[in-house]
């Protein structure tokens, strides 16, 4: 029923045109002659082709203009990346060269600590035995020897003369240990100094390179291409 209705409408428009005109404009044929008989009309939707009623196509000398002022645009941008780019690399390189720098030390750093932690494994390896080690084996020794007032007093002696011994060894051993650490100290020192001037150079390197960035960025906005 519907196609019935709508061939019939299509009649009805062919029979209320003019005999002497042209005939009456179809909905498709509206659209077309809005965009000045484009055929692409047919394919825009409905928001593209209010769109173009209400912001018309720019002229000729509305596009230069457009174009003219992106070409400023990018030509100041253009300006600033290569005034930057010497500036960027030279703070590049102060920072690769820091870094090997650096690098280099930890190195060395890195073989001072393995000679320390060799020699206090060695260190540990010929410790005395430990206090309560040491207490148990006199004790063992007194029981056995003080059955008289003559093995009580030797073992009294012995005992003492042996801690006075273990303190020595103990003493000697702490020595070592103290000097195998101060091996490094010389190294750390030297590190954290350099640590601290390369601090201080990256600082440097930084405020430059916030200077030419600002220095670059006020000539972006009087920069005019030539």
């Amino acid at each position: 029923m519907d196609s019935h209705h709508h061939r019939y409408r299509r009649l009805d428009l062919r029979k209320a045109a003019p005999a002497d005109g042209p005939p009456r404009l179809s909905p498709v044929d509206k659209i077309i002659d809005l965009h000045h008989g484009t055929t692409t009309a047919i394919e825009a939707s409905r928001e593209r082709l209010q769109a173009s009623k209400e912001f018309p196509e720019p002229s000729s000398a509305e596009k230069i203009e457009q174009l003219e002022q992106q070409y400023r645009i990018r030509y100041n941008e253009a300006i600033y990346f290569r005034q930057m780019e010497p500036s960027r690399r030279e703070f590049k390189a102060d920072v690769s060269r820091v870094s090997r720098q650096l690098v280099k030390r930890l190195h060395r750093l890195d073989e001072i600590d393995r000679g320390v932690d060799q020699e206090l494994a060695e260190l540990r390896e010929r410790a005395p035995p430990s206090p309560v080690d040491r207490i148990i084996s006199l004790y063992q020794d007194f029981t056995t020897s003080a059955q008289t007032s003559q093995g009580y007093e030797q073992c009294a002696e012995s005992a003492i003369q042996e801690t006075i011994e273990q303190l020595q060894r103990q003493i000697g051993r702490l020595s070592e240990e103290v000097a195998s650490f101060r091996q490094a100290e010389p190294y750390v020192s030297e590190f954290r100094d350099e640590v601290a001037l390369a601090a201080r150079g990256l600082e440097e390197s930084v405020s430059k390179l916030g200077k030419a960035q600002r220095s670059c960025e006020q000539k972006l906005f009087r920069q005019e291409p030539q």
